[in-house]
């Protein structure tokens, strides 16, 4: 009996051992969890700071730079015309000739020019009548308000070409349509339908009233009977606390267009309010109709075709006007008796733009088609590179650029801008323009190698220098901080700066700033090792594998790419005991 109990007591004291031991190792194990929680979370909360780093106001030289991708390809090509009655009796050419200025690209029937010749003039002729019966369809020497509204801004001034104004703002005038004037600040405070003080620049101040808010953006309308458009102003809430600046712009515009003849004179001044109807303009130079313009287009056109026949009657034949190479030749009128050449391709090159409309012929071997020679230019060439809408009116014509071709190596070469698109594409939001760059063509440059050009804007030196990430920038102003307390982990001592050029990474400081001065900055834990640093010791691929945490853990992409973070999340981490399936918990 005895025996019997002292056994219950020996395994009630085993129990007990293993029930403590198995409490200890739970506890333990929730320590650890708790300690690798707490370490996860502050070592990849996004918005933890991993310390601070400074910059010295360094002096040196920046510059702004636009750059694009393309393909190299071979100058266009300049294409010789012959009218389809023109007979011609010799090819001198095949496609793929290496042709020099002056080389004889075809011979000629000269009597079958002098025809041409004369019915070229006839064209000009009938031209000349139509021209004669639409130019006494004039424009409107006036030009009126379609609506009621109030004149905001004036593009237009006396003796001003209506075309020149018009390309360079997209107007003569603009006039505000429903009463108010608008302009936009970044506020999260304020509600639609609140009340706010406008003050423009002299002083004057506006009552305005918040339209509608979005994105933090709130825009607020003010009466358009005085504010004068683009004026920059300060809006304030009811207590005279400051909410931020910005520019007048009209709420609900409505622009007066034109486009032929010269201002004569204005009739009306800036903030005046004007009935539908009213005379705003009026004009000189307006004998003519678009009609009219579009005939005397047509007459220049034709007027060179007889021109390039004159010169093809003069000289017997058809001459490259510049060296290159052959790229094609399409057969028009051509005697087959004469013919020293097959029917295969032969080149042509550019005449000056000379594309008859005649479609007699004068032999039986005729196609009653144009004849004509394309010539590629064999001393350059050209990439097409996509240029950003943010980017594009910063160039211009005659800028030089640096082209670097891939398939060439790390050389540069020196190209200059020849065309700037002016109609852009757009794909999933993004709006891009072409720009052209014509460079000297090299030894190893082939049409359809890539190509990147880069085309420096402007530049400035010994201008004062900090790194772009250290500035810090608002809807209004720009500031640094020039302090930093390591024990809080806090910047300090903040200081508003003027800034000047600015690129990927240094921006100018005009002002606020002096050389030799320290500027501190925040670094985010995503800045470093693509977003997970240091993983509580272990650098890298992370922690070591082990039995638990396996499955969903921690979310994947993110923060978390890269090194051993990537796909599934966590990597498994080994605790002694039971283990804890499901992983790493996200939040807190």
């Amino acid at each position: 009996m005895k025996t019997k109990k002292r056994k219950q007591q020996a395994n009630t004291r085993k129990i007990i051992i293993v029930l403590i031991v198995v409490v200890l190792v739970l506890f333990g194990a929730f320590l650890g969890l708790r300690y690798l929680k707490n370490k996860i979370t502050k070592q990849f909360a996004g918005t933890e700071s991993t310390g601070a780093k400074s910059a010295e106001v360094t002096t040196g030289s920046i510059s702004t730079t636009v750059y694009g991708k393309g393909t190299l390809a071979n100058e266009d090509s300049e294409t010789l015309t012959l009218p389809s009655t023109v007979e011609v009796t010799k090819i001198c050419v095949s496609v793929g000739d290496s042709v020099a200025e002056g080389d004889l690209l075809a011979s000629v029937n000269a009597s079958t020019v002098l025809q041409a010749m004369a019915e070229k003039q006839n064209e000009i002729n009938e031209l000349d009548e139509k021209i004669a019966d639409v130019s006494e369809d004039a424009l409107d020497e006036t030009v009126t308000a379609s609506v009621t509204g109030r004149v905001k801004k004036i593009y237009a001034a006396v003796d001003d070409d209506v075309t020149e104004v018009m390309v360079g703002n997209n107007a003569l005038m603009a006039l505000s349509l429903d009463g108010y004037m608008a302009v936009n600040i970044n506020s999260d405070s304020l509600s639609r339908r609140d009340s706010v003080t406008v003050t423009t620049e002299d002083g004057t101040e506006y009552t305005g009233t918040v339209s509608s808010t979005a994105g933090g953006t709130a825009v607020i309308l003010v009466t358009d009977d005085g504010p004068a458009f683009g004026a920059e102003v300060t809006v304030k809430d009811s207590k005279g606390n400051e909410l931020g600046t910005g520019s007048l712009y009209i709420h609900e515009q409505v622009t007066v267009t034109g486009f032929a003849g010269t201002v004569e004179s204005i009739k009306v001044s800036e903030n005046e309010k004007v009935e539908a109807g009213d005379t705003l303009l009026t004009l000189t130079d307006v004998s003519y109709s678009a009609n009219y313009a579009t005939l005397l287009s047509e007459r220049e056109t034709l007027e060179q075709e007889l021109q390039d026949l004159l010169t093809v009657y003069r000289e017997g034949g058809v001459y490259a006007h510049s060296a290159g190479n052959v790229t094609a030749i399409s057969e028009g009128t051509y005697t087959e008796a004469k013919s020293t050449s097959s029917s295969s391709n032969s080149a042509f090159g550019s005449f000056g733009g000379m594309g008859g409309t005649s479609t007699a012929t004068t032999s039986t071997s005729s196609s009653g088609s144009d004849t004509t020679f394309s010539i590629c230019p064999n001393d350059t060439m050209v990439v097409s590179v996509s240029v950003d809408e943010t980017d594009i009116l910063s160039l211009s014509v005659g800028q030089e650029a640096s082209v670097y071709i891939n398939s060439l190596g790390d050389d540069a070469y020196s190209g200059t801008v020849a065309e700037v698109g002016t109609t852009g594409s757009s794909s999933n939001g993004v709006t891009s323009y072409t720009a052209v760059i014509r460079l000297d063509k090299a030894e190893g440059m082939l049409s359809g190698m890539s190509a990147t050009a880069y085309v420096t804007i402007e530049g400035t030196d010994n201008a004062l220098l900090i790194p772009v990430d250290a500035l810090n920038e608002t809807s209004t102003t720009a500031y640094v901080y020039t302090s930093y307390n390591e024990e809080s982990d806090t910047l300090g001592d903040m200081v508003e700066v003027t800034i000047g050029l600015k690129n990927s990474k240094y921006v100018e400081i005009k002002s606020g700033l002096s050389e030799g001065e320290t500027v501190y900055y925040k670094e985010s834990a995503s800045d470093d090792n693509n977003g997970f640093g240091n993983f509580g010791g272990f650098s890298g691929g992370g922690m070591p594998s082990g039995g638990g945490f396996s499955g969903g853990g921690m979310p994947s992409g993110g923060d978390f790419s890269g090194g051993g973070f990537s796909g599934g999340g966590m990597p498994s981490v080994g605790f002694s005991g039971g283990g804890f399936s499901g992983g790493m918990p996200s939040g807190n």
